[in-house]
């Protein structure tokens, strides 16, 4: 049933997409379908059974730690948008980091002329004051 893949779907989306839980939501759905089908020949509606089966369906917190599904790590959870914002900021550190490296080189570039001047020209920088 549609309702019972959706929310499965729902469900494993923050789970990496192994065969394991591939398998495991493929088996859940086939529970829950079947166990769909005998309620309502027990005589319940459709809506009745549709939120009796989720509700015993119990949490996926459970049967991630029994089966050791890995959560998706953030990069599995990236959407085009997130990915083209990363882009725009790797370009900016990118610009930024090379004029704040001529910054600071042109603020090192004095002090690197005045001791080179000090050392060597003793008496022509005596006379202009350094």
């Amino acid at each position: 049933m549609e309702v019972f893949n959706t929310y499965l779907n729902n469900i494993f989306a923050a789970y990496q997409e192994t065969e394991q839980a591939l398998r495991l939501k493929e088996s859940l759905l086939m529970t829950m379908e079947e166990k769909y089908r005998d309620l309502t020949l027990e005589g319940l509606s459709h809506d009745a059974a549709v939120g009796k089966v989720m509700s015993e369906f119990g949490t996926i917190d459970e049967l991630a730690d029994e089966l050791v599904l890995k959560e998706r790590t953030t990069e599995d959870k990236l959407s085009a948008k997130d990915e083209e914002i990363i882009e725009e900021y790797q370009l900016f550190m990118k610009d930024y980091s090379m004029k704040f490296a001529a910054t600071i080189a042109l603020l090192i570039l004095p002090l690197v002329i005045t001791i080179v001047l000090r050392q060597w020209g003793g008496g022509i920088v005596a006379g202009i004051g350094f």
